[in-house]
């Protein structure tokens, strides 16, 4: 039981380098969720007679502009979600 302090200090560190890699992930996850609703919200509002893959399409390039456009705002702190 000698070095008891030494492992728990390591498991310590260890845990809290995690939680915070693991941060990035979780903020970069919230974006990308917002971005997704902000996509469905416009192809929501589109006509009906456009094909599966027509509206499709144009989800995902509202999905690509929200994320583009959140690129340089903070998202983590002072991490913008391109650096996450």
């Amino acid at each position: 039981m000698q070095g008891k302090g030494l492992i728990t200090t390591v498991f310590v560190l260890l845990v809290l380098a995690c939680v915070y890699q693991l941060s990035f992930t979780w903020a970069a996850k919230r974006v990308e969720a917002k971005a997704a609703n902000h996509a469905e919200e416009v192809v929501a509002g589109l006509s009906s007679d456009l094909s599966f893959s027509q509206i499709e399409q144009r989800r995902i390039a509202a999905e690509q502009e929200y994320l583009e456009a959140r690129s340089d705002k903070k998202a983590l702190l002072w991490y913008t979600y391109q650096d996450c």
